[in-house]
């Protein structure tokens, strides 16, 4: 550990744990595809995860704890890009669909309605739900 791991903000710790969870999505199926990798890339980029960081989170995602959001919006951003990894390789494993109901979970998602938003979420994204379409679907099923 650097000591600059000791000193990052709860955010970046949060962003690495976001990080982490979607790339165990992405390796739910046993293979990281080019289509995976280029869509971690692209959210690392966005998060702002250093090129070390991302390949040590690659190598080895189970040794960054979850950090879960703390809000809403930020909540619905990280079911959002879990589902993204779930379909960026045009094929679902019934194991990356477990990832995210766990995953949802992890997040702050009530466990009784993990499930439902889980399956409602991966669905509304393939029909081509965007990030707020995606979660006003989530609200609805919260607040039923």
């Amino acid at each position: 550990m650097s000591i600059a791991d000791v000193f990052e903000s709860g955010e970046q710790k949060q962003n690495k744990g976001h990080f982490r969870n979607l790339v165990m999505i992405a390796k739910a199926d046993g293979v990281v595809d080019d289509e995976e990798l280029q869509l971690l890339k692209n959210i690392a980029r966005q998060i702002g995860l250093s090129d070390e960081h991302f390949d040590q989170i690659i190598e080895k995602p189970e040794d960054y704890p979850i950090n879960p959001p703390e809000n809403k919006e930020e909540r619905n951003e990280r079911l959002y890009h879990l589902v993204q990894m779930v379909l960026a390789d045009e094929g679902i494993a019934v194991s990356e669909v477990k990832k995210v109901r766990k995953f949802a979970v992890a997040l702050g998602y009530p466990v009784d309605k993990a499930e439902d938003v889980a399956v409602k979420a991966t669905r509304s994204v393939i029909d081509g739900a965007d990030l707020n379409s995606m979660s006003s679907m989530v609200d609805e099923i919260l607040l039923s």
